[in-house]
């Protein structure tokens, strides 16, 4: 059976609560977040409306540095760092969403497989603060 490509939650939170309690948690778990993207504010810029969206990028340096100490696992630098998009729907609920990155990296590299599913299980245990 296939796993699923991408996660999506629904938030407990408002957009900004769920932006900032995922910030803490990560923090918390010792992930840094080098970078956040606000969709709606880049998109403005170019005269497109889009409701609030925001892409935090996350980066914990012990995942990191297990793949890429290693030749074999260097290749799956491509999907780091890891991203969490939290952003509204329509029906004016605040989703959450990021990438299966254990499907993801076994993919790209198998011998990783342990290094992944830590990532992947580290990212579900921020996002499940703030999800239903």
């Amino acid at each position: 059976m296939a796993q699923k490509a991408v996660f999506e939650k629904e938030s407990k939170m408002n957009f900004q609560e769920t932006l900032d309690a995922i910030k803490e948690k990560a923090a918390e778990k010792g992930w840094a977040i080098p970078a956040e993207h606000d969709m709606q504010a880049i998109l403005k810029k170019k005269d497109k409306s889009v409701l609030p969206s925001t892409i935090l990028v996350l980066c914990n340096a012990e995942f990191a540095y297990a793949l890429l100490k290693n030749d074999e696992s260097r290749k799956a630098q491509t999907l780091l760092p890891c991203r969490v998009a939290v952003y509204e729907k329509e029906d004016g609920k605040t989703y959450v969403a990021w990438s299966n990155y254990e499907e993801a990296g076994v993919k790209v590299a198998p011998k990783a497989e342990d290094i992944f599913k830590g990532i992947s299980e580290g990212l579900k245990g921020i996002t499940s603060t703030v999800t239903k």
